[in-house]
C-alpha cells in the first residue's frame, strides 16, 4: 500500500466537514479487484489516478456508500472514475483514505450522473 494521492480541493474537505485524511492509498488488494472487475482499465488510466484526485473535473458524493467520494476527470475520450472510500477523523491512527475502485466513463453517463445529483464540485473551466 502506497500513498498515491493528497486530496487537495477544498470544496470537497469542506463537503466531509473538512475531517478527513487528505492521503490517498491505493492498494495491491485494490489493484486487483481493479484488473478483475475491469480489465485492462488500470494499466490505461494508472498515469492519470494521482491527477484525477488532485485536479477533479468533478467530484460527487456517492450515495450508496457513506464517505465516499467520486473524483472523475476528463481523460481524453472518455472520463476517467475514480472511487475513494474517505478516512474521517474519528477513524484510528494510521488509516488513509483509499481507491476503492476505477473505471472510465462514457460522456453520456456523466451527464445523466449530473442530472441526478448535485457535485460537490466542479472546475471553474467546465
Amino acid at each position: 500500500m502506497r500513498i498515491i494521492a493528497t486530496i487537495q480541493n477544498e470544496s470537497v474537505i469542506a463537503a466531509w466537514g473538512g475531517g478527513i485524511c487528505r492521503s490517498v492509498v491505493l492498494s495491491e488488494e485494490r489493484i486487483a479487484h481493479i484488473n478483475e472487475r475491469h480489465p485492462g482499465v488500470y494499466e490505461v488510466f494508472r498515469d492519470e489516478i494521482t491527477a484525477t484526485i488532485e485536479q477533479p473535473d468533478y467530484v460527487f458524493d456517492d450515495r450508496k456508500n457513506v464517505n465516499t467520494a467520486v473524483f472523475i476527470r476528463e481523460s481524453g475520450k472518455t472520463n476517467l472514475n475514480v472511487v475513494v472510500r474517505l478516512a474521517l477523523e474519528d477513524h484510528p491512527a494510521g488509516l488513509f483514505s483509499s481507491v476503492i475502485t476505477l473505471y472510465p466513463m462514457s460522456a453520456k453517463r456523466l451527464r445523466r450522473l449530473m442530472r441526478k445529483v448535485k457535485a460537490v464540485y466542479k472546475a471553474p473551466h467546465l
